[in-house]
């Protein structure tokens, strides 16, 4: 409590220098309010330290990495764009604490349980100045993703978005698409469009502010949703953001919407010492839906503070 004021979970606490003191005092722009307390606050509390962010995209550009790019400049994160080549080199721990997939740009089948994607074919290396060969190949299940696995069990957290979610299922069983088709073979196909169509709609849905990745949002939220998976509620899956409604349409059209009641938007998995946040939805749509971007925002801070929480 300080100032009149009851805090929410997720509160920032910054115990009083000098220095803090400067800082906090050219924030009213910013538009963040500050209070004085005569001591620390009681209670749980997670220290939170600078993160090393390795935003993944590909050689030509994904435009999903190239907009969350935009967003991580204007907030001004610390960040590094990192290539296929560098994730199969491994031993990422070693320079990043989060990997930031946006849609797009991990490769999915046509029809498969993650729509979306945005494909460029690859030039040979002879082709293309030698400086830029570093950026050429794909995120790859058989290099990629063990060497992801690795650096997320080591600490990392790992932040899916949109189609990139086809990795999220590969590294967790726990991740299971609820839009799909399952066929006897075992696998799993997108939803015909007859059945489920929503190529771009606002839709809403219930939050947790209770949980880290939620911490500073209103129990409602609207998401942008265009061709998204949402996820099966599973063991080993925390649930953060779900959709309670057979009518979560609110601006747009929408076909076959109550086929996303119950299901997971935005959901918590812990990966040995790491975690991993698979975020269905575009929750930063061209950096417009401001309501949605906390949840990336404190997945940056959240997951490489996790295991320090005092």
């Amino acid at each position: 409590k300080a100032g009149g004021m009851t805090f929410a979970p997720g509160a920032l606490w910054i115990p009083a220098t000098q220095q803090a003191a400067s800082i906090i005092a050219q924030s009213a722009p910013l538009g963040v309010d500050a209070y004085r307390v005569s001591r620390a606050p009681a209670g749980a509390k997670t220290a939170l330290k600078p993160v090393r962010v390795g935003l993944v995209d590909r050689y030509g550009g994904v435009m999903p990495a190239g907009w969350t790019r935009w967003l991580l400049e204007q907030y001004e994160f610390p960040f590094e764009v990192v290539y296929p080549q560098t994730l199969d080199a491994g031993n990422l721990k070693a320079n990043y604490d989060v990997l930031l997939f946006a849609d797009g740009t991990v490769p999915v089948e046509r029809g498969g349980a993650y729509p979306g994607g945005y494909r460029n074919s690859m030039p040979k290396p002879a082709d293309i100045p030698a400086d830029y060969r570093a950026w050429l190949g794909e995120v790859s299940k058989d290099k990629s993703v063990p060497a992801i696995d690795a650096f997320a069990k080591a600490g990392g957290t790992v932040i899916t978005v949109g189609s990139a979610n086809a990795l999220a299922s590969m590294l967790s069983p726990a991740v299971q698409p609820a839009l799909v088709t399952k066929k006897p073979d075992g696998t799993v196909t997108a939803l015909d469009h007859k059945q489920f169509y929503i190529p771009g709609s606002i839709l809403a849905a219930k939050v947790d502010p209770t949980k880290p990745l939620a911490y500073g949002m209103a129990p409602k939220v609207d998401l942008f949703f265009d061709e998204s998976q949402s996820f099966v509620p599973t063991a080993g899956l925390t649930p953060v953001v779900t959709y309670d409604s057979a009518t979560p349409l609110r601006s747009g059209w929408a076909v076959g919407q109550e086929k996303l009641n119950g299901t997971v938007a935005v959901a918590s998995v812990d990966l040995g010492q790491g975690k991993l946040f698979a975020m269905g939805p575009e929750v930063t749509q061209r950096a417009q839906p401001y309501a949605s971007f906390k949840l990336l925002f404190n997945g940056i801070l959240y997951g490489p503070a996790s295991t320090t929480a005092q």
